[in-house]
């Protein structure tokens, strides 16, 4: 199939952009294109006007700010995985994006592009979700800030209004004393995941859950924090057992979405082990960073 026929614009000032948007009954603004133009080409999306964002000046910044690792509109997935800044700041925003497609991919799609997407089963929104994140926004009528638990509606689906163009995403640097671990399972590689789960962790000074989060994709609606799994574990020693039960809880309450094609039970399990996985991973980085303090 072809896109059906639009008008496209490549704006050279935000302004203009937003002016296009404002005059378009279904405008939708091009960054990567790397989920947008697929969903154009099936006719899953229907657009009258295209507005490409690049030529927009300072569109691909990424900074930090206020303890926060700030990403504007432009900057590629590959450019942030680069980025000495967020290797440092955000180690866990540079190890999921090796998870994301091909390099090819990520040298065309934008980090704001994949939350403006809001796939449920993407790595960018889980880590947004998680950290507790905010999108900026940009319209004729003013700016606005939107936080992440207000972000995403459905999946492929957000809050974001069509007539304003996602400026910049905002994501919270956590204390160094945090360790973390990330895990997602795919039938293939570079397959859409069926599940993720990734969490932080804040080990005490006696060996105890100080402060957790957890998040996990894929199998449900939107990306979601699992707040009474987090409640629940806080206080605990970080062992395997805790580990254990941990996935299990997850697995037991989470709220799956219909799926067709993959068992309930074979989904809670996803769910259980990754979530397990994740823990471990996190419980491991911790304790090896106490052993390194000790020697």
């Amino acid at each position: 199939m072809k896109i059906a026929p639009l008008k496209y614009i490549a704006p050279d000032t935000l302004e203009e952009a937003l002016t296009t948007l404002s005059q378009s009954e279904a405008g939708k603004v091009l960054a990567g294109g790397q989920s947008l133009l697929p969903q154009l080409i099936s006719r899953y999306l229907h657009c009258d006007w295209l507005v490409d964002i690049q030529n927009i000046p300072d569109c691909n910044v990424i900074e930090e700010k206020a303890g926060q690792v700030v990403i504007c509109s432009m900057a590629r997935q590959r450019d942030v995985e680069l980025n000495t800044m967020v290797k440092k700041q955000l180690p866990l925003m540079n190890h999921l994006m090796s998870y994301i497609g091909s390099i090819a991919i990520r040298n065309r799609g934008t980090v704001v592009g994949s939350l403006c997407q809001g796939g449920a089963w993407a790595e960018i929104p889980l880590l947004f979700v998680l950290l507790g994140g905010t999108l900026v926004t940009q319209s004729l009528q003013g700016k606005r800030y939107i936080p992440a638990h207000q972000l995403f509606v459905s999946n492929n689906k957000t809050s974001l209004s069509s007539n304003e163009i996602a400026t910049a995403a905002c994501f919270p640097v956590p204390s160094s004393d945090y360790s973390w671990g990330y895990c997602e399972y795919s039938q293939r590689t570079h397959d859409r995941a069926l599940c993720l789960a990734i969490v932080i962790v804040l080990i005490d000074s006696l060996g105890r859950v100080a402060d957790i989060k957890i998040a996990i994709g894929g199998v449900t609606e939107t990306p979601r924090r699992c707040h009474d799994l987090e409640s629940a574990l806080i206080g605990g020693s970080p062992e395997d057992s805790l580990a254990v039960q941990a996935g299990q809880h997850a697995a037991m309450h989470v709220q799956l979405t219909d799926d067709t094609t993959l068992a309930t039970d074979y989904r809670r399990q996803l769910v259980s082990t990754l979530v397990c996985r994740a823990l471990l991973q996190a419980f491991a980085a911790s304790k090896s960073r106490k052993a390194e303090g000790k020697s």
